[in-house]
């Protein structure tokens, strides 16, 4: 329960703070966006590309198809308030980000896929038929 209060405040929260920072102008909000994006979503994005965090992400439950679009639209809409305002160094970081997000994820369906196929051999009797 608090995972999800906690994705459902940053689904919320990023989209809020870059309209109010980039399209309203208010310096706080444009700020603290600004900061998410370059110290904190650029990082974690690079450590996502890792094999052992690929590793660590096949772990957890794939995130459901609604999950999976609103946070597809809630990056598109902050990278759209990026580019539209003119903060085009900050989009084309937050654009790495998201590519790399979609890199760990697609790393992490491989290993999640070879971790289902590993435990299905294992699951066989090795002697039927026999």
């Amino acid at each position: 329960m608090k995972r999800t209060l906690i994705e459902l405040a940053m689904l919320i929260g990023l989209p809020v703070m870059a309209y109010f920072g980039f399209v309203q102008g208010v310096d706080g909000a444009l700020y603290l966006v600004k900061f998410s994006v370059w110290a904190i979503f650029l990082p974690v994005g690079l450590v996502g590309l890792t094999t052992e965090m690929q590793q660590h992400l096949a772990k957890t439950p794939e995130n459901g198809p609604l999950r999976k679009f609103a946070s597809g639209a809630v990056d598109l809409s902050v990278l759209v308030a990026m580019i539209w305002t003119g903060h085009v160094a900050t989009a084309t970081a937050f654009c790495f980000y998201m590519l790399c997000a979609a890199a760990a994820r697609e790393g992490a369906k491989k290993y999640r896929s070879e971790a289902e196929q590993s435990n299905r051999a294992a699951a066989e009797p090795s002697g039927a038929g026999a």
